[in-house]
């Protein structure tokens, strides 16, 4: 059944996309957009073509398998196979679409419990330009390099060190050799989100930082989940500095400080809490101002005591 998606405005000025189509000679940017619908909340969709063509591409005479191929070919998207029947995902979806929190959820088996399709090269006429780096009007620095000829593209994913929202670092397409996908790395791919979301785009996966969110990994919560915190606390009014010192609370140590924490986001991402309103933050405000007075008081008493 299709959904109801968002688009950012940046995907219509990606030069990957526009370099896929034009290499593949097929309609990618349309189809790209339109498998959006057909995805479930957490990016993931039945890999039928036949039935797929019925909602992204129902009047065009083409081959929608090859149009799907060509897009795990870059690494739009990801084919796996779980009990014999084959799916297929949006790596960066967690990044790009904010999801009603009453939509059902996800019945089809994640990428990291399955196993990755390889994709045989569609066409051997099929090249994109080698060796060129360019960058697109978002801002989006890419090289593309693809070894001719070539029969066999062994998962040629874009590298992502960035979500599209930011703008930094670069992406390189390979058909080659393989490189790690996001799910391969769940670490970077949780660092990432939280980059994106909460817009520090100087931040660096240190050593700290990685520990972080691997412990809350190995504590049993999936990458998913600690991204759907770190969403959840980017819909936090305190934390985004509606609060009497006007602060931001976003860092990676606050949200996966701990297992109450994790769950407290997790639970603000399906459950959105409303603003404070101004009524509010004014008694907020004499509230911190009452207890800043009382503090005082308290140690003027214990002064003048010991005295």
């Amino acid at each position: 059944m299709a959904r109801i998606r968002t688009v950012k405005p940046e995907l219509f000025k990606h030069v990957g996309l526009f370099e896929t189509e034009m290499a593949f000679q097929l309609p990618i940017r349309l189809a790209f957009i339109a498998l959006f619908t057909c995805c479930d909340r957490m990016g993931r969709f039945r890999w039928d073509p036949k039935r797929l063509k019925l909602d992204v591409l129902p009047y065009d005479e083409i081959d929608v398998s090859r149009v799907l191929d060509a897009l795990a070919m870059c690494g739009f998207i990801v084919k796996y196979e779980h009990q014999g029947e084959c799916f297929g995902c949006i790596p960066t979806w967690a990044s790009h679409q904010q999801i009603n929190n009453r939509e059902i959820a996800s019945i089809l088996p994640s990428v990291e419990v399955s196993t990755i399709l390889e994709i045989k090269n569609i066409s051997e006429n099929n090249k994109l330009k080698v060796n060129e780096t360019y960058n697109d009007d978002a801002g989006l620095t890419c090289e593309s390099r693809v070894e001719q000829p070539t029969r066999t593209c062994t998962r040629g994913i874009w590298n992502r060190e960035y979500g599209i929202g930011n703008m930094e670092g670069k992406n390189t397409i390979v058909a080659s050799e393989m490189r790690p996908s996001v799910f391969e790395d769940p670490i970077r791919h949780v660092f990432q989100h939280w980059k994106t979301v909460m817009s520090h785009a100087g931040a660096k996966l240190d050593h700290k930082r990685k520990s972080m969110i691997s412990k809350a990994l190995k504590s049993g919560y999936s990458y998913e989940q600690l991204c759907d915190a770190i969403t959840g606390c980017s819909y936090t009014p305190h934390n985004m500095g509606d609060n009497d010192r006007g602060q931001r609370y976003d860092g990676l140590h606050v949200i996966l400080r701990d297992g109450d924490q994790i769950d407290r986001f997790i639970h603000n991402y399906q459950y959105p809490p409303r603003p404070i309103t101004d009524v509010e933050r004014r008694s907020q405000a004499n509230m911190h101002t009452l207890q800043g007075w009382m503090d005082k008081k308290l140690a003027e008493g214990r002064s003048h005591g010991n005295s």
